[in-house]
C-alpha cells in the first residue's frame, strides 16, 4: 500500500506543505498502528501498520464505524465500553488484547483518547508482546532470586551499594 493509496481512500487532504509532509512521513513510517476517527466513529484515516492489519486493502474502508471492522470487533466489549465512555479531555481509556499472527498469538496494547481540538478520536495499537515477554522473564528471574535468598543455608545480607545500609538478610 503506498501514500498515494492512503491519501487517496482517507478523507484528509494530501499533504502539501513541507511540513505536512514530514508529519505524513513519520506517521506512514511507525510501527504502531494508528487510526483516526471522527466523534461519531467513522475511520477517517489510518497509517500503513493500521493499513496492514485491516488487510492492506483501504478500498471502502473510510467512512465506515468501527463497529463494522472486524479487527474492532475482536475487542469486545471493553472497547466498547471504552468508546461509549470517552470523556471530551485527553484522558486515555486502554485494554489489552490478542491478535494471531504467524508464529501463535502476540499481545497488543490499544488506546483510545479525544483530541478535542481536532474533533475526533485517535485509537492506537501497539504489539507488546516482546517486552510484554521479557518482563515475564525479569519477574521470574527476581522469584527466583528471592527463593534463593531466603532458602540458602548460608547467611546473606542484601547491602544498599550507595551507603551500605543492610537492606535484607536470609
Amino acid at each position: 500500500m503506498s501514500e498515494k493509496d492512503v491519501a487517496s481512500e482517507s478523507n484528509l487532504a494530501s499533504p502539501s506543505s513541507r511540513k505536512e509532509v514530514l508529519l505524513w512521513e513519520v506517521l506512514h513510517a511507525l510501527k504502531q498502528e494508528i487510526y483516526l476517527f471522527t466523534p461519531l466513529g467513522l475511520l477517517s484515516f489510518v497509517n500503513r501498520a493500521g493499513g496492514d492489519a485491516l488487510g492492506g486493502a483501504l478500498e471502502g474502508l473510510t467512512g465506515l464505524p468501527w463497529r463494522n471492522l472486524p479487527l474492532f470487533q475482536g475487542l469486545g466489549e471493553p472497547f466498547a465500553v471504552a468508546w461509549r465512555d470517552l470523556p471530551s479531555s485527553d484522558e486515555v481509556r486502554s485494554g489489552k488484547f490478542f491478535r494471531s499472527a504467524s508464529g501463535g498469538h502476540r499481545r497488543y496494547v490499544w488506546t483510545l483518547r479525544r483530541l478535542a481540538r481536532a474533533d475526533a478520536v485517535l485509537c492506537t495499537m501497539e504489539d507488546v508482546s516482546d517486552r510484554w515477554g521479557l518482563e515475564e522473564a525479569l519477574q521470574n528471574n527476581e522469584e527466583l532470586f528471592w527463593d534463593m535468598f531466603r532458602q540458602s543455608a548460608s547467611m546473606m545480607l542484601l547491602l544498599d551499594p550507595t551507603n551500605g545500609a543492610v537492606v535484607d538478610a536470609n
